[in-house]
């Protein structure tokens, strides 16, 4: 995925499996849920913020043919 990485790509915010010479494009993303401090995260606060988003949002669709 070396080209996303480059001058010549136009891509942004998408998200990409690949595995072996199959790729994709995923479709059907959205937000989960959303942690707001009001404020700049603290690195140390991030952590506690993954996971109450996690925590928060519905299942993940499955990928990798599962």
């Amino acid at each position: 995925m070396v080209c996303l990485g480059s001058d010549a790509c136009d891509v942004t915010g998408r998200v990409f499996e690949i595995a072996g010479g199959a790729l994709n494009v995923c479709d059907g993303w959205q937000h989960g849920h959303v942690v707001d401090v009001g404020r700049k995260f603290a690195a140390a606060e991030i952590g506690d913020a993954v996971q109450a988003s996690i925590a928060g949002s519905p299942e993940p669709a499955p990928v990798y043919g599962a």
